[in-house]
């Protein structure tokens, strides 16, 4: 897989149905490029002129939404490459999501927030706010299918945020920055916006509805980093040296995967939890399933 990537990848989102996985990766020259299980490529398309920042799909795979270091945004129909929307953000797109039918949420690289709705023939960007009216700055987002509140992270906390009422609905932080012995560490939201995590000197996922400690352990491995299952009982980081290590709901390694030569710069997992796909400093990916097993290395692995 490392092999047939001649430009990088930049972001990759995976759809996983039954046995089958396929991964939309997005790459440095613009293009998004949807493959099988095993890297083939099977559809491209030219989104940007600039790279892509990332990606993500509904839970079907049949809609697709990507960002670029440019700040525009292309949403499209996966099964025939149909463009259905595009638009700009101020800055680089730091995440993007699909709620809904011309119904989009945005983080951009300055950490602003905006809810996307078409009046219309026209998309308007809407500033998400704490109050309705004060802009709030966002590091990353979580998002249920439907119309229930987003999980927005700021930092080591996190707020649970109406859509309708355009304001936050309650807020958490359970953990005090000035108590941490470490310099760095990672925080974030699953997918769905259920769970909450932060990996710094200890390991900690939350209940994100009701701030409620669901798993802890020792934070023993660095970490580039980390993404969370939806229902919380894996977090899967990627390391300096690139190994993806898996830490179960009792804060355990449970399994551990030398997978490249270069330090992981991010991971991401399907919605369905059970395919994990990374991408190293190199720009080169791959994809494992969730939780592998002692025994071959899987596609994208190393030995």
């Amino acid at each position: 897989m490392e092999d047939a990537i001649v430009v990088p990848v930049t972001t990759v989102a995976l759809v996983s149905s039954g046995a089958r996985t396929l991964a939309w990766t997005g790459h440095a020259d613009g293009t998004a490029v949807l493959r099988d299980g095993q890297g083939r490529p099977h559809a491209s398309l030219r989104l940007f002129d600039r790279a892509l920042t990332c990606i993500a799909t509904v839970d079907d795979g049949s809609v697709a939404i990507a960002g670029s270091s440019s700040g525009e945004v292309a949403v499209w129909r996966t099964g025939d490459g149909l463009l259905l929307d595009r638009f700009q953000c101020a800055s680089a797109v730091k995440q993007a999501s699909i709620l809904g039918p011309s119904c989009y949420v945005t983080i951009d690289s300055r950490r602003r927030g905006n809810l996307w709705q078409r009046d219309g023939k026209t998309l308007h960007g809407t500033p998400i706010t704490s109050d309705g009216t004060l802009p709030l700055g966002v590091d990353a987002f979580g998002a249920p299918a439907g119309a229930g509140p987003l999980t927005l992270v700021t930092a080591l906390s996190w707020k649970r945020w109406s859509r309708p009422a355009n304001r936050v609905t309650a807020e958490f932080s359970p953990i005090d920055g000035g108590q941490l012995a470490q310099l760095d560490g990672l925080a974030g939201v699953c997918a769905d916006g259920a769970h909450c995590f932060v990996y710094w000197d200890d390991y900690c996922v939350f209940d994100a509805a009701s701030g409620a400690l669901e798993s802890q352990g020792p934070a023993r491995i660095p970490a580039n980093a980390a993404a969370l299952t939806n229902d919380g009982k894996w977090l899967c980081i990627g390391t300096p040296t690139g190994r993806i290590c898996a830490i179960d709901g009792q804060g355990r390694i449970a399994t551990r995967r030398k997978v490249a030569t270069a330090g992981i710069a991010k991971v991401s997992l399907s919605r369905d939890g059970t395919q994990l796909g990374w991408i190293d400093a190199l720009g080169r990916y791959g994809v494992l399933p969730l939780p592998w097993q002692a025994g071959p290395a899987p596609p994208g692995a190393l030995s």
